[in-house]
């Protein structure tokens, strides 16, 4: 599945970043799901090394109807900072440009998760609701049980005997999984 840039709309002027927050309501009543970095610097096969920098794909869920989901891309990221993963009770954000280069440097912060980048675009993700993971596997480090390999592919997890089969490289029992997030006794607000 490829993405276009035609999807999201990209934010340029610190009156643009201010009009998708308040479109957000600022990310109030919202979390941090996932945050994928990727560097497009590489080691490749001759071990030769080419040199990037870190872009960001940033999932926020949030417990409204409308535009439940945001999906964040950010190009070109000099600074980053995660410091809560509870809700996000408010954010704030500022388009800026340095006197001598001439580059814009817009920076986020959600609640304490702080973020600058040179680009920053976003997109309704409102289909990206729910516990699993959308930018790659789903993983807890309290749910990684110890497993027996069997043949074929499958594996049976050694803590409550679930078999199932699987090809991923991280085994997570899915019914250790379940178990813990039914049991989360969390706050949970219901709309």
């Amino acid at each position: 599945m490829g993405h276009t840039l035609e999807n999201f709309k990209e934010i340029k002027t610190s009156h643009e970043i201010e009009e998708f927050l308040n479109s957000v309501g600022c990310f109030h009543d919202a979390i941090l799901k996932e945050v994928h970095i990727l560097n497009s610097g590489y080691v490749d096969n001759d071990l030769g090394m080419s040199f990037g920098g870190f872009d960001l794909r940033v999932l926020i869920q949030r417990q409204y109807r409308e535009m439940s989901a945001i999906e964040l891309l950010l190009s070109n990221v000099s600074d980053m900072n995660i410091a809560n993963s509870d809700d996000i009770y408010s954010s704030c954000g500022e388009v800026n440009t340095d006197i001598i280069t001439g580059q814009k440097h817009i920076k986020i912060d959600l609640y304490g998760n702080q973020f600058t980048c040179k680009r920053l675009f976003w997109r309704d993700a409102s289909e990206w609701m729910g516990i699993h993971s959308k930018f790659g596997e789903d993983f807890s480090i309290e749910t990684l049980n110890e497993y027996e390999q069997l043949e074929d592919g499958w594996v049976i997890c050694k803590e409550c005997y679930e078999a199932w089969k699987t090809s991923s490289k991280i085994i997570q029992c899915p019914k250790c999984f379940r178990d813990r997030i039914s049991n989360n006794t969390n706050f949970r607000r219901n709309i």
